[in-house]
């Protein structure tokens, strides 16, 4: 029972960090601020950010299904679920600049640098001239 509580004693500061650490990363990339250390601190923090919380959810589960069969939480789950899913169905314009938009609504859309665009416009206009490319 002993070293149950000093795991908890650690899980929950680390989540605290974690959480500062995506929301700083995750606030600058909004803001445009172009790094790959903020990129990758945010990656990896993402990662280490589930894997502590579903830590974090095991070693609670008591209180938290305790708490789940509160209205309030049920509420709270629920709004939750349709702001996820409202967010998730929204077919949201592209914003970086620099970047074409492929495909459109209900598609497999993606952002895609303009500058693989006009790669692969070359290419196809070389193959169209008989010319293949040893690679892509």
């Amino acid at each position: 029972m002993r070293s149950l509580q000093q795991l908890k004693s650690w899980v929950s500061p680390s989540l605290c960090m974690l959480f500062i650490s995506l929301a700083v990363s995750g606030l600058l990339m909004s803001m445009k601020i172009k790094s790959p250390t903020i990129f990758h601190l945010h990656e990896w923090a993402g990662w280490a950010f589930i894997l502590l919380g579903g830590l974090h959810l095991v070693l609670n589960w008591k209180a938290f299904f305790q708490r789940l069969q509160q209205p309030k939480a049920i509420i709270a789950l629920v709004v939750t679920a349709f702001l996820i899913l409202g967010v998730l169905l929204y077919d949201f314009p592209p914003r970086q600049q620099g970047h074409q938009y492929r495909g459109g609504r209900n598609s497999q859309a993606a952002l895609v640098p303009e500058s693989s665009v006009k790669k692969e416009k070359e290419m196809l206009e070389l193959e169209l001239e008989g010319v293949t490319p040893s690679h892509y």
